[in-house]
């Protein structure tokens, strides 16, 4: 065969329907009972496949230099003229693509039929144990022995995993750049105690990232409190540095903005015009329309003050205190949930070790793609985009 591609998920399926457009002989070898499982979870099963907002600026990565070899318009286009010619009806919302019937197994049913219209062999429940390289490349599977021309590495990363997989002893046997893998995607865990007091809880927010209190960066959506600490997507975002940036013994810790786009001295100013015209409130009473009650609970635990008190009575310590933690409250990041419990996966081989179609420099014949790459996007499609992008250029 002349490509043997491990792995049939996105980037996999991808490059395999490239290459047999071409004329190529392409096997795909899929170590689950069936291709692109992971693609049916994405975006809640809706599929957010790609985002128009398409740029380096999305992704992190070791090489931050190499990003845009990769992500960068030519690519983006690729991807658009790719996906129109399987017929895929996107719906954009906001930038984010979706099939137009809001359905990733539309898209997988796109890919299906091409693999088995274009000849594409697929073998499924087999796990690559070794891959040599002589003439032509020996792969072993728990089952079988293969020989091919090229091989393509597209069984994406760790995140997700209960179990290891071989494939990252492979890749440490090829003497390639390759950085550990740590969660990406993944909810943040809390070094203090308050937690439990406001779980369940999901609210707008401003969510800014400081490394030894250096500020680094923001976000703004949706986050989930829970009872270890934060998730929710803006959170999400912020991870793929933190996790990182944990590993190298950083001290971490975010700030969060319940009242976006208000500062301290304004939620102040705020804080009196409600007391003024509700006297006979409490501060709690008073704030409940804005800030949901389980959650202003615990930041007035978290302030060391009465909820039962009115404005009046609060001292300007404490009104400051109280205004200071609902538009900043720091968060102290003691760790992010584990790799299993993850979106994606940061690390993996330096794209520093591939050219531009993927290939691995020292090995000819061998490409890496997707998430096995020290490249991860955020939320919203860009991880996918990726995906497709290394597909595509792998030949």
């Amino acid at each position: 065969m002349d490509y043997l591609i491990i792995g049939g998920g996105a980037s996999g399926m991808v490059s395999a329907i490239n290459l047999s457009k071409k004329g190529y002989k392409v096997t795909i070898i899929e170590k689950n009972n069936t291709l692109g499982k992971k693609l049916l979870r994405t975006g809640s099963g809706r599929c957010n496949y790609f985002n128009d907002d398409f740029n380096e600026t999305k992704y992190y990565s070791e090489e931050k230099n190499e990003i845009t070899r990769f992500i960068n318009e030519e690519n983006k286009n690729k991807v658009l003229e790719f996906f129109d010619f399987l017929g895929v009806v996107p719906k954009i919302k906001d930038g984010y693509y979706y099939p137009y019937s809001n359905s990733a197994s539309s898209i997988l049913n796109t890919f299906m039929v091409m693999l088995k219209n274009l000849g594409v062999r697929v073998i499924l429940d087999e796990n690559v144990i070794d891959i040599k390289k002589k003439d032509k490349f020996i792969v072993t599977t728990n089952k079988n022995v293969y020989q091919a021309s090229k091989v393509v590495l597209a069984t994406g990363s760790k995140a997700g995993l209960k179990e290891d997989s071989d494939i990252f002893k492979i890749l440490e046997s090829f003497d390639l750049k390759v950085y550990k893998m740590l969660p990406g995607l993944v909810p943040l865990i809390g070094s203090d105690n308050y937690y439990k007091e406001w779980e369940n809880i999901r609210c707008r927010a401003v969510v800014s990232l400081y490394e030894n209190d250096k500020f680094i960066d923001k976000e703004t959506g949706e986050i989930q409190l829970t009872n270890y600490g934060i998730s929710g997507i803006c959170v999400l975002n912020l991870s793929n540095y933190i996790s990182r940036s944990i590993s190298k013994g950083n001290k971490v810790s975010v700030y969060i903005n319940f009242i976006p786009y208000v500062d301290k001295s304004e939620a102040l100013k705020y804080l009196k015009y409600r007391a003024s015209k509700n006297e006979d409130f409490t501060v709690l009473e008073s704030l409940e329309s804005i800030i949901p009650y389980k959650l202003l609970y615990c930041l007035f635990k978290v302030s060391k003050i009465n909820p039962d008190k009115k404005w009046a009575e609060l001292t300007n310590k404490e009104q400051e205190v109280l205004a200071g933690n609902l538009c900043n409250l720091k968060f102290n990041v003691y760790d992010t949930k584990e790799l299993s419990m993850a979106q994606v996966a940061i690390g993996g081989v330096s794209l520093e070790e591939v050219k531009d179609n993927f290939e691995v420099k020292k090995i000819p014949g061998l490409y890496i793609t997707g998430e096995l790459l020290d490249c991860t996007g955020k939320c919203g499609g860009y991880n996918l985009g990726l995906s497709w992008i290394s597909g595509l250029g792998v030949e």
